[in-house]
């Protein structure tokens, strides 16, 4: 019966498969026939009819067979991850013309009752400069009755506006056809006066303020309207603020690919007026994002040298440098190029600050360092008359440094009004505001200790705090300036033996971008020592030193040469690496409680007195003592280094550790940070008296630096010891190890009184 079963089952399967095998031919044959086949093709298409069978769905003809290579390009444009279009509209932007001011986003703050900030536009040339685009917002604390922004172009009035934009950024047209835009440099000046809606005073100072949105203001062209070539980059190349993008080969295809971007990074910075380019590595790979880049650069091997300028696919002026791969491309023509397009207005460099040097031992007016006068009609004001001290100027003693003031005021100022006037933070002179006559003061002399002054960077600081009369009610109107401070001020100070106390400010000043290397494994990694060749130049004048930077990072740790100040690699890694929250862990076997441990046994007294004597090794005891002596002798400093560095955590430490290598700098970068930013805090640093200082700085999460001083150093003279400088080199010394000198003096004191006692003794037993 089974048998019979299977038999009769047999051919009712077979039936079934030939039906089911027909059903799925018919469609293709019919597809087949719908379409038509492709002349001269002979594989069988396979049509797969839409899911939406309504009317709307139709089927879309084929014409022939799929490519079999898909286009990648093709596929990108039109995938959901496809870069976005290029803007309607194409804006050579604004930057500031002092770089410290540059922030990552672009968006530049204008704080305070008054303020002024001086930008640079690029306009190519054929580019219409008939109107400037500001696009701005305001704080809603700000009163726009009463508030102006002042636009001078070239230092020419060229219109003002009031600003009352609260809600979010928005332009405004500057008309500039009286005073247009001049092709090559242009210096847009911004003037703010702001007033507080409700309060005034130096408080209500810091609550209103004015953005500025740099990268969309500016001139804005239609898109496609700048045409590819040096003056477009050039332009776009002036108002990048930040990194700009470079794209090359790996190190392995391309081993002379840094080179070639540290002298691409000499022929940019002289054509944008000796303003160091920042440069980072990018991958050729990378997709764009929301802010496409304006300018861009691309480093290819080739059989050849050349450079060209073109238009990237997303709207960026491109400059392409082909070289060979065994050589460094000979960039002098492009450098003519560029030199050429920047010569009807070539680009001025920016005045640092603090770059400019004073000579000890000369009365030096302040606008020969570079400070303008200040004439103020804002309730809080601070200014600063950055300098330079000489490497090799120490004073630790208690000479006296003298600052002749020539400042004044306006009648009827509120009460408890003053001026501050500091030294490297150190207020040494408090100023009334609200009495005396007013006008312009008879010269005012302010002394002060000069060992308030560091060797290099240093700053005298006018601090200006007017309250507010009524403070609850609205500033009035001020026609005349409330506090004037003239830069006929002078500054007097001492002239000091030739000594140099090691820290890092003074080589770290000497260092340009050919000083500055990455002493770690390349292993395909970018190279972090670029953003700091293109930042860095010589501050101190004379040029470049001998001094070093070695850029390393946490993997290459152990090349840093750490002294004798009782540190590991382990200390270091505490500090660059993030925090970790340290749970207790409690361990059955080892855990035991107060209760359960037994009291230690205590020594007999015979044992303890024992114990308690010193050992007979009286070598050793006195080589104890003496360096206890000298730990005494010998100025603190900051305590042991392993501790100071065990409560801080930082994205980089600059630490100058070798006394046999003072020149010799290493930078370590925390996993993770930035050398862009961190180039561009060194920079900072060495321009402001709170950059890093000493044998150890650290550089903080908020971009601030935090210094470490060895109590292990001494003060060194660097010319011959005369009669002339004993007295000034001694005090020096004793000012920085009291205690070691006054003992070494008194036993040299106790040396020449046995000496005289025992030849009066000898000479009166003589004569008995």
């Amino acid at each position: 019966m089974a048998g019979k079963g299977a038999m009769t089952a047999g051919p009712r399967l077979w039936l079934w498969a030939i039906c089911l095998g027909g059903a799925l031919l018919a469609g293709p044959v019919a597809g087949q026939d719908a379409t038509g086949p492709t002349p001269g093709d002979s594989s069988p298409l396979i049509v797969i009819p839409p899911l939406d069978t309504g009317p709307a769905a139709t089927a879309a003809p084929v014409t022939g067979a799929p490519t079999i290579e898909p286009s990648v390009i093709e596929r990108d444009a039109q995938g959901p991850a496809a870069a976005p279009a290029p803007p309607a509209t194409w804006s050579i932007p604004l930057s500031p013309v002092d770089p410290t001011l540059w922030t990552k986003d672009g968006i530049l703050r204008l704080t305070g009752t008054e303020t002024e900030v001086a930008l640079r536009l690029f306009l190519p040339a054929g580019v219409n400069g008939d109107h400037l685009v500001l696009s701005y917002r305001s704080s809603i604390d700000l009163l726009p009755d009463g508030s102006r922004v002042d636009v001078l172009v070239n230092g020419t009035a060229a219109g003002s506006f009031s600003p009352d934009q609260f809600s979010g950024f928005a332009p405004k047209t500057i008309d500039l056809s009286a005073h247009p835009l001049q092709p090559g440099e242009n210096i847009v000046t911004l003037q703010v006066s702001q007033r507080h809606r409700i309060y005034c005073g130096p408080s209500a100072s810091f609550a209103v303020w004015t953005e500025i949105d740099l990268p969309h203001s500016g001139v804005r062209l239609a898109e496609g309207s700048l045409q590819p070539g040096a003056d477009s980059f050039l332009a776009a190349l002036s108002a990048a603020r930040g990194p700009i993008d470079v794209t090359m080969a790996p190190l392995a295809a391309d081993p002379n690919g840094p080179a070639t971007m540290r002298a691409l990074l000499g022929v940019l910075s002289t054509a944008v007026g000796d303003v160091p380019v920042p440069m980072r590595v990018a991958s050729p790979y990378s997709v764009a994002g929301p802010n496409p880049a304006r300018v861009r650069i691309s480093i290819r091997a080739a059989d050849h040298d050349e450079t060209t300028f073109r238009v990237g696919g997303d709207g960026a002026l491109v400059l392409i440098v082909q070289h060979r791969a065994d050589a460094v491309p000979d960039l002098s023509a492009l450098a003519k190029e560029i030199a050429a397009e920047a010569g009807a207005r070539p680009m001025t460099a920016p005045e640092l600050p603090g770059a400019k040097q004073l000579v000890p031992g000369r009365v030096t007016r302040l606008s020969a360092l570079g400070f303008h006068t200040v004439t103020t009609r804002s309730y809080y004001l601070r200014r600063d008359a950055a300098f330079r001290l000489p490497g090799d100027w120490l004073d630790l003693a208690s000479q006296k440094a003298l600052l002749t003031l020539n400042y004044g005021f306006a009648a009827g100022l509120p009460k408890g009004g003053l001026m501050l006037v500091k030294v490297n933070g150190q207020t040494v002179q408090l100023l009334p505001l609200d009495r005396g006559p007013a006008g312009v003061r008879p010269p005012l002399k302010v002394p002060f200790l000069a060992r308030l002054l560091h060797p290099d960077q240093n700053a005298i600081t006018f601090e200006i705090i007017i309250p507010g009369d009524p403070p609850d009610q609205p500033c009035p109107i001020r026609k005349d300036p409330m506090v004037t401070i003239l830069d006929t001020t002078t500054l007097f100070v001492p002239p000091t033996p030739r000594m140099v106390l090691p820290n890092l400010a003074t080589p770290l000043s000497t260092i340009g971008g050919d000083a500055v290397s990455f002493d770690g494994q390349p292993d395909g990694r970018a190279d972090p020592s670029l953003p700091f060749s293109a930042l860095l130049q010589p501050l101190a004048q004379g040029g470049a030193g001998t001094a070093h930077l070695h850029v390393v990072d946490l993997r290459d740790m152990s090349r840093v040469p750490l002294g004798d100040e009782g540190i590991s690699t382990r200390s270091l890694e505490g500090l660059l690496l993030p925090p970790v929250a340290k749970l207790p862990v409690a361990d059955a076997a080892t855990d035991t409680t107060a209760d359960d441990q037994a009291p230690p046994e205590q020594p007999g007294w015979l044992q303890g007195l024992i114990d308690g004597l010193p050992p007979l090794n009286l070598s050793a005891r006195a080589s104890a003592l003496w360096d206890y002596v000298q730990r005494l002798g010998r100025r603190s400093g900051d305590g042991p280094l392993a501790s100071w560095l065990a409560a801080r955590n930082g994205q980089a430490v600059l630490l100058d550790l070798d006394p046999a290598h003072r020149d010799d700098l290493w930078l370590v970068l925390a996993p993770g940070a930035d050398p862009w930013t961190v180039a561009q805090a060194v920079q900072s640093g060495r321009l402001s008296s709170a950059g890093p200082r000493d044998q150890v700085a650290v550089l903080k999460a908020d971009g601030t630096w935090d210094s470490w001083q060895s109590g292990n150093i001494w003060p060194i003279l660097v010319e011959p010891l005369t009669i002339q400088n004993l007295r000034l080199v001694l005090g020096n010394l004793i000012s920085w190890a009291p205690l070691i000198l006054v003992i070494a003096m008194l036993g040299l004191a106790w040396i020449s009184s046995l000496i005289a006692l025992f030849f009066v003794l000898s000479t009166r037993g003589r004569h008995n």
